[in-house]
């Protein structure tokens, strides 16, 4: 069926509490647990200000989602999540788009002895 998602892929995705989904450039949407996002936020301040601030930063952090967004974008990387990101759907390529406008360069190939023609 198209669009549907794997059955493994849509359990994780019901798995998550609360999720970020991000649409990459590609146009494909990934889904990050949010529960990623409030524990790094809780560690930063837990590590300056002690157990309880953690606790209440990690509940805080979930309970907003502005300060949730403002943390990902602003104090993390792809790869802080990466390993923890569910694709939602894919991204599609427009590869006649890229054909007519991507930059474009000419190579000359190789010779079977891996040497370029004047070499």
């Amino acid at each position: 069926m198209p669009g549907s998602l794997d059955p493994v892929v849509s359990r994780r995705i019901k798995d998550m509490k609360k999720q970020i989904q991000i649409t990459m450039p590609d146009g494909s949407i990934w889904g990050v647990p949010a529960e990623l996002v409030a524990q790094d936020r809780a560690d930063y301040y837990g590590d300056n200000e002690g157990e309880e601030s953690r606790k209440a930063e990690y509940a805080n952090t979930l309970e907003d989602n502005s300060e949730m967004l403002d943390w990902a974008a602003n104090n993390m990387n792809w790869n802080d999540v990466a390993h923890a990101a569910i694709l939602i759907r894919p991204g599609s390529v427009d590869f006649q788009e890229g054909w007519v406008n991507g930059p474009k360069r000419v190579v000359e190939s190789a010779n079977e002895k891996g040497q370029r023609p004047g070499q």
